[in-house]
């Protein structure tokens, strides 16, 4: 909820009666305090590289005009993150796009197989893509986005037997997302359980689930590395997670012209790139855990990937067809995206090269 706190100074001066009349009153300074809900684990890079710096930053923007205040524990499960920014309760918030996937659906360009060549690359490419071609189409109306962004994209993550062919997934009972993930294991013939990512250590420790499709970096955020036995890995990732960090509109409309100006400054690409980043490290700190806890990483097989090809391939039509249908181009918008993907994970790849 957005608070005003007015601090002001008044003279008071005893009157001929005795008592105290205001005749004056130097101008009021405004501060503004936004309510950021957190439902993540505070060590991932969802809360260390994106909320708790936006926020630092957005203080020292505004040169203290707006403070933001993260309540230590969630106030909404994270299915209900849009809702409850919609209502007031929260003034921001992150949600995964697959809990609002019926009124934003266009991110998912980001989240189809095969198209993560790195977690800076799809990350960025995402919010260029949604600058170029999907603000047009409106899906966060009543919102501001401030950010999106994706992980570092999923493998097959299994407590048992390996994943070498598209016979292991029958009767396998794979935890999801729900959303593309769901149809992606769906059709490869797995048997679905779908929950948000914090339910995995529940569910894979107490063996609910026979495996799950994630990024690597879970085993960091959710600490159930040694339940694991292998994990399949696949070019450009067997998917992605895409996500929205919102401010409630009419929160935003509130804000002076000067304040909206600094909150857009350090939003936006400045703070995604940052994240993406943050992504890449800790998808690569995770192998470092794998391996300590002797679970190999295998690479998918020629033959694993083209099976899966076959299997999934029309899911990239599919989001062209329905981006058309909101008045996108839809094969110009995953061109693009794909380009940029691309061309941002060459740009940056140096980084990750060093030791």
């Amino acid at each position: 909820m957005r608070k005003l706190t007015y601090i002001g100074m008044a003279a008071l001066v005893a009157g001929t009666a005795g008592l105290g009349s205001v005749i004056a009153s130097a101008p009021a300074s405004a501060e503004t305090t936004l309510t950021m809900n957190v439902f993540i684990p505070r060590v991932t890079p969802f809360y260390r590289a994106l909320m708790k710096p936006w926020a630092e930053n957005v203080t020292k923007a505004t040169q203290g005009r707006i403070k933001v205040h993260t309540p230590t524990a969630s106030m909404a499960p994270p299915p209900r993150q849009w809702d409850m920014v919609a209502k007031g309760v929260a003034d921001v918030a992150m949600t995964a796009n697959a809990f609002i996937r019926k009124r934003v659906s266009l991110p998912q360009v980001a989240e189809l197989p095969f198209n993560t060549p790195s977690p800076v690359g799809a990350t960025v490419g995402l919010w260029r893509t949604q600058q170029k071609f999907f603000n047009k189409a409106n899906e966060y109306k009543g919102m501001k986005l401030l950010a999106s962004f994706v992980l570092a994209g999923e493998s097959f993550q299994s407590t048992g037997k390996p994943i070498r062919t598209i016979a292991d997934l029958k009767g396998f009972k794979m935890r999801t997302s729900p959303g593309l993930a769901k149809v992606i294991m769906s059709k490869l013939g797995a048997t679905v359980v779908t929950s948000p990512g914090v339910k995995q250590f529940e569910f894979i420790s107490k063996g609910t689930v026979d495996g799950t499709l994630t990024g690597n970096g879970a085993v960091i955020s959710f600490k159930y590395a040694r339940y694991l036995k292998y994990v399949t890995d696949f070019p450009g990732k067997l998917g992605n997670s895409s996500f929205s960090f919102i401010m409630n509109k009419k929160t935003w409309d509130g804000l002076s012209a000067q304040d909206k100006k600094a909150v857009t400054s350090v939003s936006g690409e400045k703070a995604i790139r940052r994240v993406g980043i943050a992504w890449e490290k800790f998808d690569k700190k995770a192998l470092f855990v794998l391996k300590k806890n002797n679970v190999p990483v295998e690479h998918a097989s020629p033959a694993l990937i083209a099976n899966v090809k076959k299997r999934i391939g029309f899911l990239e039509k599919g989001w062209v067809k329905k981006a058309n249908k909101k008045g996108v181009d839809g094969a110009a918008a995953l061109a693009f995206y794909k380009k940029t993907a691309a061309d941002v994970t060459k740009q940056t790849r140096k980084i990750f090269m060093k030791k």
